[in-house]
């Protein structure tokens, strides 16, 4: 709440002065000079978060397809790492970059 409220007060008057409207019916100045806003309406992100909301099912198509498009990448990583275990995993980076760091070094 209190990074909305820093957000509210300094972006409400620099949007008012280059002329735009705030779609807030209820925003408003209260008397000590601190804007006010109304409610939000939080049921358009729950419905997103719910993979109900109004662009949810071209998204997760979208997502599916991708998936589905790449299983030879993922397929030919697999194969690749059967073939040469030895370049996969930690030998590949080595122990001087996996493991504690060495006495007296600085983290």
């Amino acid at each position: 709440e209190a990074l909305r409220d820093r957000f509210v007060q300094k972006f409400v008057p620099m949007l008012q002065d280059y002329g735009f409207r705030v779609p807030d019916p209820a925003l408003h100045r209260a008397a000590d000079g601190k804007w006010v806003i109304g409610e939000i309406d939080w049921s358009a992100l729950k419905a997103t978060q719910a993979n109900v909301g109004p662009d949810s099912a071209a998204r997760v198509a979208t997502s599916k397809a991708a998936w589905e498009d790449t299983e030879w990448v993922r397929s030919a990583l697999d194969a690749a790492a059967l073939r040469a275990p030895t370049l996969v995993g930690p030998a590949l980076v080595g122990p001087a970059l996996v493991g504690p760091a060495p006495v007296g070094a600085r983290s």
